[in-house]
């Protein structure tokens, strides 16, 4: 397998959510209701990821200081020497080879291509649509070898064609093995019969090897394991790279963790997207560096800064850590959505302990969803029908959390489809 190393290419996957429900708000008798503007130019708070020790129950959130100010900060990524080799440059082309399915990734540096066209052995085997970076072929034969072609198409024809050569070799039992010495030294427990059998599917169907990883530190046997911060960040790189972690590293991290930078699922993402980790899983003989990983990651940085936009927006302050974590993992889990947890801090005892004025509410709901002051006629309507009694806080919360704009910031956030 020949491989092109270039810097990781980003991209952003995004997760789809439910409870998309329209509420239609009460028409007022003689006022004319005016739309609910648009969401443009949303300001973000920057941050990100897994708190598999926070418990399962809502987290008191404490009442701010009014003086405490907002603290700017800057997310670095820790190093671990230089982050794995991905394609960036035009013709780079990646190829991950388990045995059970061949992965292809590429550069994309195109912005007027109209699809991709995939060839095997010279024949056409797929058509992709525009902004694709990666194909993956199941229909694979250990021993066998493959040549690949993947062509941008345009309005004018097919562009440069990029080619690579690929030496079936099934690694399934090596990467096997290595999961199987991760999850001993995670849980104690070496992987059932039934588990290799689930990994070995999910292998099949292109999943990353991270993502398998990530769904044993979810198991409830892990989280006995550990009891801080520190001794999380030991066992997890203990497990991947079968040796300590350097000082400096750890205490980065944990810095970071504190001050709520980044969450636990995402240091995970930080390990396996290292060159460290595509060297040491190569020189296992198994290929484990993938840039799907890169995709998990950005996916967990965007649940974090939504999570961030809810303390810095509604409640103005930075958020803790403890809830910061739980939040976090309540969206990658799918057992909250953006809806239910914009409901949960707009109802907060912390929120209405503010005892906000009428106006003040408006300000805080219009800068939490739009990311902006409320323009004067939606700011009369609303004001007008709270002060005739027509309607209540909360069935304008609903209101705009049911809004077209709220869907608007569900999708700037990556958390729907």
């Amino acid at each position: 397998m020949k491989i092109k190393t270039s810097v990781l290419l980003f991209s952003i996957i995004s997760t789809s959510f439910a409870f998309s429900i329209e509420i239609n708000p009460i028409k007022p008798v003689s006022v004319t209701k005016p739309s609910i503007p648009s969401v443009a130019n949303i300001q973000k708070p920057q941050i990100p990821q897994i708190d598999t020790q926070i418990k399962n129950q809502t987290p008191n959130i404490s009442i701010d200081n009014p003086s405490s100010k907002i603290k700017e900060k800057s997310k670095e990524v820790p190093h671990l020497g230089e982050m794995a080799d991905f394609p960036k440059e035009k013709g780079d082309i990646y190829t991950l080879n388990n045995g059970k399915a061949i992965k292809i990734f590429w550069a994309d540096t195109y912005d007027n291509e109209t699809g991709w066209e995939i060839y095997k052995d010279g024949k056409l085997i797929d058509t992709l649509p525009i902004n694709s970076t990666k194909f993956v072929d199941r229909d694979i034969v250990d021993g066998e070898s493959y040549v690949y072609e993947i062509a941008p198409l345009f309005n004018e024809g097919k562009g440069d064609v990029i080619k690579t050569e690929v030496s079936i070799i099934d690694k399934s039992n090596e990467i096997q093995n290595y999961i199987s010495q991760i999850q001993q030294k995670l849980i104690g427990s070496k992987p059932s019969k039934e588990e290799i059998q689930n990994y070995s599917k999910k292998l099949q169907n292109g999943v990353s090897i991270a993502k398998i990883i990530e769904e044993m530190i979810k198991k409830k046997e892990f989280q006995p394991t550990y009891q801080n911060d520190k001794e999380y960040i030991q066992k997890l790189y203990q497990a991947l790279f079968d040796e300590e972690i350097e000082s400096f590293i750890l205490e980065d991290l944990i810095d970071k963790l504190n001050s709520t930078e980044i969450s636990k699922p995402e240091i995970l993402y930080y390990f396996v997207n290292s060159k460290k980790f595509q060297d040491y899983t190569n020189s296992k003989g198994i290929e484990g560096a993938d840039p799907d990983n890169i995709k998990a990651q950005k996916k967990l940085e965007k649940l974090s800064d939504f999570v961030k936009r809810m303390y810095t927006k509604a409640l103005s302050r930075d958020a803790e850590k403890g809830g910061f974590n739980y939040w976090v993992i309540e969206l990658l889990s799918k057992r909250k959505t953006p809806k239910q947890i914009a409901n949960f801090f707009f109802n907060s005892k912390e929120f209405k302990d503010k005892h906000l004025s009428d106006k003040e509410f408006l300000d805080r709901i219009y800068l939490t969803i739009m990311g902006r002051k409320p323009d004067k006629s939606g700011y009369d309507y609303w004001l007008q029908r709270l002060a005739n009694h027509s309607t209540d806080r909360q069935k304008i919360i609903d209101s705009f959390i049911n809004s077209k704009e709220f869907k608007n910031l569900e999708k700037e956030y990556g958390l729907s489809s």
